[in-house]
């Protein structure tokens, strides 16, 4: 008897303990959950479009004659309209070019373009790859030296050339509170009214160029005659980089907006070709990192803008520098819907 009351007492102890510890991990995982500062969606289906556009000008810069020094290239853009859905872990988006040019092609030509992209996250790391094509560039108000040229007419535009632009990018966030997704708005927000801040690295893998096809990039009425490297028809580099950086954001009420911002260095392989040479040379260039969102969101839906800004740099000698330029803006709107447990039955196994 005394025997099988220890034995009772002991297994009640058990149970008691078990029973403190598991209301203690309760209270400790629903503390976890409130100090998360951003909300996630996955169990709601997301539906969204947006319009948005890319563009990739870029300058060229040298002691050109006619008192010139430097040379914009612009192409001519179009709107591009997406539509897809986000679910769980699965997402989709389909994109459409607009037939209209946003400038008439007596202006800036018509320009052929391409682009694609890939985005995910793991944990605290973002990565993405990027590719955008342009095809047709006009130089902007040749008309200031080209006297065969009006304010009416001001630019000449060049059909053959052209810019190519890959980049594979890796964020790494220091802050565990952080999210992307969150950020990004489409399948979340956050939720607090305090500042969310974050140091990161980004490592950066970049290989672009500008070339025109069977000419020059420089009009031969202001080449330098004493430098050969002015019949320039192809200037590229492959970039391999590190950036650190800092993320603000900030959410008032349904608003919510945020800043990238990061300056570091890349390693470049330079490589150009003027007349019948070609030239590679290995350089330390800076780098910048500058990105921007804004919008409203809440529960059931969201309306968000989105900047990303790319800068690119190649310095050959004293004697021509190419600054390339990448923006993309887009406007995108979505609605989240609640999903029954017998909808969707392929997607709700994820």
């Amino acid at each position: 008897y005394y025997s099988s009351r220890m034995k009772t007492k002991k297994t009640l102890r058990l149970y008691f303990t078990l029973l403190i510890v598991i209301i203690n991990c309760s209270t400790i995982s629903a503390q976890e959950k409130d100090t998360i500062p951003y909300v996630l969606y996955r169990d709601k289906l997301t539906l969204f479009c947006d319009l948005g556009w890319h563009a990739s000008p870029f300058t060229i810069q040298g002691k050109f004659t006619k008192g010139i020094n430097s040379l914009s290239y612009e192409h001519n853009m179009h709107l591009n309209f997406g539509f897809g859905f986000a679910y769980k872990v699965l997402a989709l988006r389909f994109s459409v070019s607009l037939p209209k040019y946003m400038e008439p092609p007596e202006i800036k030509g018509r320009t052929m373009s391409g682009d694609f992209s890939l985005r995910f996250s793991l944990k605290h790391n973002f990565f993405n790859l990027d590719y955008q094509g342009f095809k047709g560039y006009a130089i902007i108000n040749q008309y200031e030296w080209d006297t065969t040229l009006t304010q009416e007419t001001p630019n000449v535009i060049y059909p053959e050339i052209q810019s190519n632009d890959l980049s594979v990018n890796f964020w790494h966030f220091f802050n565990p509170e952080f999210s992307m997704h969150a950020l990004l708005g489409r399948i979340g927000h956050y939720k607090k009214r305090e500042f969310v801040k974050t140091f990161y690295l980004k490592g950066t893998f970049d290989i672009f160029r500008v070339k025109a096809n069977s000419s020059m990039l420089i009009p031969e009425e202001i080449q330098n005659d004493s430098l050969d490297l002015y019949k320039i028809s192809k200037i590229g580099a492959i970039d391999l980089g590190v950036i650190p950086g800092y993320i603000l954001v900030k959410r008032w009420n349904k608003f919510q907006a945020s800043m990238f911002g990061g300056l570091g260095a890349a390693i470049q392989l330079k490589h150009y070709k003027f007349g019948n040479k070609s030239r590679a040379n290995l350089f330390l260039q800076p780098r910048l990192d500058l990105r921007f969102s804004v919008g409203w969101n809440k529960p059931g839906s969201f309306l968000m803008m989105h900047l990303d800004t790319d800068f690119k740099t190649i310095k050959i000698k004293n004697e021509l520098r190419l600054n390339f330029q990448s923006y993309s803006f887009r406007i995108s709107f979505g609605k989240r819907f609640g999903l029954k447990k017998d909808r969707l039955k392929f997607l709700n196994r994820f």
